[in-house]
């Protein structure tokens, strides 16, 4: 499981790679690894203050999709998508033993 994902982003997508329960790919696009249960914390950049919400995560070949799972959320966020090619500082934290 990934307990956190820190990362800055030169380019992402809000609210367009998931709707209705269904996950958008792009065509030749597949899905290489999930992970649920991550909280996502967004700040700075062009969003309005600081964002959290807590859903799953999928890594396909071209991109990082995050789909909000939280039925509480504070924020308008369904999903968010991240091209690998504008992605800077990436850090992915996994437990070791756990």
């Amino acid at each position: 499981t990934i307990s956190s994902v820190t990362c800055r982003t030169s380019s992402m997508a809000l609210n367009v790679a998931y709707s209705q329960g269904r996950l958008y790919l792009a065509p030749g696009e597949t899905i290489l690894s999930s992970y649920d249960d991550v909280d996502l914390d967004l700040k700075g950049g062009s969003l309005q203050g600081k964002q959290k919400a807590k859903g799953s995560i999928f890594m396909t070949q071209y991109r990082i999709i995050f789909v909000n799972r939280s039925a509480d959320s504070t924020t308008n966020l369904s999903s968010l998508s991240m091209a690998f090619p504008g992605l800077r500082e990436l850090e992915v934290k996994q437990p070791i033993f756990g």
